[in-house]
């Protein structure tokens, strides 16, 4: 009997959404196919591995490696995407989502502040409201 050693894989990606097309089919599907065929292959070469989405975002690069200012992140736009690439990977069987990153960072969904207050984790990051 051979024992399964993969227990997941993980797929990227940082499709361009951009603030003029945030809200276009052909935006918001630019990975179908990509995701189509990842699966497909992960499903036959290691049937019983997890997929998981890691490391997303709306878009790459930018000034510094970050998304830079004019950028779709910390935008209702990159939270439209968020909810749709969720949706997207959920509905291909995705079990678990990194989103790069949630709250501050480079390519926060939400605006972070500095703070001298650490949370247990370490982190320096306060929701901005």
């Amino acid at each position: 009997q051979q024992q399964q050693v993969l227990h997941a894989v993980t797929h990227h990606v940082y499709p361009d959404i951009t603030r003029q097309n945030f809200n276009t089919p052909e935006a918001l599907d630019s990975t179908l196919d990509e995701i189509s065929w990842y699966t497909a292959l992960i499903r036959s070469l290691a049937p019983g591995a997890q997929i998981w989405a890691g490391e997303n975002g709306p878009i790459a690069g930018g000034q510094n490696g970050t998304c830079g200012e004019a950028s779709v992140c910390r935008t209702y736009a990159s939270a439209l995407w968020y909810a749709d690439d969720l949706a997207l990977r959920a509905r291909h069987g995705f079990v678990q989502y990194q989103r790069q990153s949630f709250i501050g960072g480079a390519y926060g969904l939400t605006e972070s502040v500095s703070s001298h207050f650490q949370s247990g984790l370490g982190s320096e990051e306060a929701l901005a409201l």
